[in-house]
């Protein structure tokens, strides 16, 4: 614990910048975590997100960003779990401040035995961003979205992807 404060400290005094975007990272975390708790998921997501800003010219940070989260859902503490939609969310509101629309997509697909696997990723431009592969998942959702939901998840269970 005391190496843990001793490196917030030093992030503090080295990269201001980056703490405060770290600090905010894991307040909208931990908002995100209970909301998803006392609401239904599109509810939760909703209020996570924003709207997207005007973009700002020359401006891209979004590796920077992925890699802030990553680094936050890598500690492995309370609500700060490598966990993909919590990724998407994330990374979706604040790619929304710096003016990148994107989408969050949750998908399926049967894994080597027979299970079901899921994974969340954001698409900008109809193309997936900040993946390390390419998702090979059948979309099952869209966040933002006025589509209605018409796959059968039986359907998939019975195909294989």
């Amino acid at each position: 614990m005391q190496q843990f404060v001793s490196s917030v400290v030093k992030l503090i005094f080295s990269r201001p910048a980056r703490a405060l975007l770290l600090a905010r990272m894991a307040c909208w975390v931990v908002l995100l975590s209970l909301a998803v708790k006392i609401s239904t998921l599109p509810r939760a997501l909703s209020f996570v997100s924003a709207s997207t800003r005007s973009r700002l010219p020359g401006r891209d940070n979004s590796e920077d960003l992925a890699a802030a989260i990553d680094a936050l859902l890598s500690l492995k503490v309370f609500v700060f779990k490598p966990v993909c939609w919590k990724r998407a969310a994330i990374l979706h509101r604040f790619l929304s401040l710096q003016g990148i629309a994107t989408t969050i997509n949750f998908g399926l697909r049967k894994g080597p035995d027979d299970t079901l696997d899921g994974h969340a990723w954001l698409e900008a431009n109809g193309a997936p961003i900040l993946e390390t592969e390419s998702p090979n998942y059948t979309v099952t959702y869209v966040f933002p979205s006025q589509s209605p939901f018409e796959m059968e998840l039986g359907q998939l269970a019975k195909t294989s992807v």
